[in-house]
């Protein structure tokens, strides 16, 4: 991610998504869970990813950074979203 599109991208979060300095969408925690979330139609759609937050983006960075560290010993490298050792709900 260019350092210029995460800079438009908290700008964005910071528009629309903060409240007395705190992420409406995680509390700060980094992850936006919305397991048990189905569609009207029962399909379930829910999961954990990272927020849009800086909290959610230092720890995908982080994240993504230490697993390729250590894919040369059989680590899995994370999807771009994709938390490590959640299931997805669809799965």
């Amino acid at each position: 991610m260019s350092k210029k599109f995460k800079d438009k991208l908290v700008d964005y979060w910071i528009k629309h998504y903060v409240k007395k300095g705190h992420c409406t969408l995680c509390g700060n925690t980094g992850v936006v869970d919305t397991t048990g979330t189905t569609t009207r139609a029962g399909v379930a759609v829910g999961g954990k990813n990272y927020c849009i937050c800086p909290n959610g983006l230092a720890l995908r960075k982080a994240i993504r950074r230490e697993a390729k560290k250590h894919s040369k010993y059989g680590y899995e490298v994370p999807e771009e979203n994709n938390i490590p050792g959640e299931k997805k709900e669809n799965e």
